[in-house]
């Protein structure tokens, strides 16, 4: 479901660049790891996913190199 997916990524990048860790967001951060809509070429569930790595809350251990690259660009992209 393509509803409301600029809504969720901008949610999800927020949280990062705020590092906020509040429970019942994360959860719901966490139920964003299955959303496989793209938005900005890539799937929601990569933004999820590399938030939660780069929050220290669920480290990214997949062996994708693809997703492994995002997360220094995450990274970057919401510093300063």
């Amino acid at each position: 479901m393509s509803d409301g997916v600029i809504y969720r990524c901008q949610g999800i990048l927020v949280c990062l660049k705020r590092r906020i860790v509040d429970p019942d967001i994360v959860e719901i951060i966490k139920g964003l790891k299955n959303d496989r809509v793209v938005i900005m070429g890539r799937k929601v569930s990569s933004y999820a996913q590399a938030t939660l790595g780069i929050l220290g809350i669920e480290p990214y251990d997949g062996d994708d190199a693809e997703e492994k690259e995002f997360i220094p660009e995450l990274i970057k992209y919401t510093s300063g």
